[in-house]
């Protein structure tokens, strides 16, 4: 984990839901349990990607959904590309 400080969570993938704050420290137990998205398939170009990508995560015993670059940053994901 690169930062601490704070993340939100959502129940769902879904960014209009209610979210909740998470604290996140240098010796907060982080899981990564799942990943979602949308599989785009372009077969004239010959290319395929992930668009609206979610992860789940568990960090201290608390679950949820997360999306933003800046909170994946301070659980020390980033993106590729």
């Amino acid at each position: 984990m690169k930062n601490s400080g704070h993340v939100f969570l959502f129940a769902n993938p879904v960014p209009y839901e209610q979210s909740f704050q998470v604290k996140v420290t240098t010796s907060s137990k982080i899981s990564y349990l799942k990943a979602y998205g949308e599989l785009i398939i372009n077969k004239s170009f010959s290319t395929i990607y992930i668009e609206n990508p979610w992860i789940k995560v568990k960090i201290d015993n608390k679950e949820g959904w997360m999306k933003d670059s800046d909170d994946l940053d301070i659980i020390g994901l980033w993106p590729a590309g």
